[in-house]
């Protein structure tokens, strides 16, 4: 009768042999050991935290209650910040020759008709 051979002994034998094969190709072991090292470096120079949170500047006429309420449930990152005109908003995005002291992320310029022309099931465009 033959001796049993555990599954571990197996999958070990199996893990040697690999091992013996990759050694044997000295480009695959310089280039692994330098992504580790590599991957290790960048892992070690990132920031413990990130600041999560935009801003996104809004021009909008005739929406104050909603955006009132939106802005008062800013807890997710999101910072909403009101322009009183669309050239405002367009120098705060950086559309025009002078830079934006603080830049925004994103801007939203919703028309003058806006609620009007979804009310009435009509199509619009915010800018």
């Amino acid at each position: 009768m033959s001796a049993q051979v555990s599954r571990a002994a197996i999958i070990w034998a199996i893990v040697r042999k690999d091992l013996r094969e990759y050694s044997r190709e000295r480009f695959f072991v310089v280039i692994t050991v330098i992504s580790i090292l590599i991957y290790g470096i960048a892992f070690w120079l990132m920031p413990s935290s990130v600041d999560e949170s935009f801003a996104v500047g809004i021009h909008q006429t005739g929406m104050d209650e909603i955006f009132a309420a939106a802005m008062g449930d800013q807890g997710v990152g999101i910072e909403l910040v009101q322009f009183e005109t669309v050239a405002a908003l367009e120098a705060a995005l950086g559309m025009v020759d002078a830079e934006p002291e603080e830049p925004l992320a994103i801007g939203l310029a919703f028309p003058d008709d806006f609620l009007q022309r979804v009310a009435a099931g009509q199509q619009t465009t915010v800018r």
